[in-house]
């Protein structure tokens, strides 16, 4: 996981990355990311890394906002966003405006 908080012109958000996979080095075969941007009225997928420049090799394969959709791990991504949104203050604080 991956954030980035951002504040401007009154709003506030916060952008995360979500690595899904084994973490099998050196190659991390099956891992791919999930991109999304996070504001106070919900969440948005991206197709490329928001968070990071997601060039290392364990972001694994970036996925587009279809494929994400659409990808069974899905509800497990969004259960870790929803936990770091809420558990961790300066991301709660980027997307409430605290």
């Amino acid at each position: 996981m991956f954030a980035a908080c951002h504040r401007h012109d009154g709003h506030s958000e916060a952008w995360l990355d979500v690595v899904v996979g084994s973490f099998l080095e050196p190659e991390f075969s099956d891992q791919v990311t999930f991109s999304c941007r996070v504001k106070s009225m919900g969440a948005t997928l991206f197709s490329d890394a928001v968070a990071s420049e997601g060039k290392a090799g364990m972001f694994g394969r970036m996925l587009t906002e279809d494929e994400a959709r659409h990808d069974d791990r899905l509800p497990g991504v969004w259960a870790v966003v929803d936990y770091v949104v809420t558990h961790e203050p300066v991301v709660f604080d980027a997307v409430y405006g605290g």
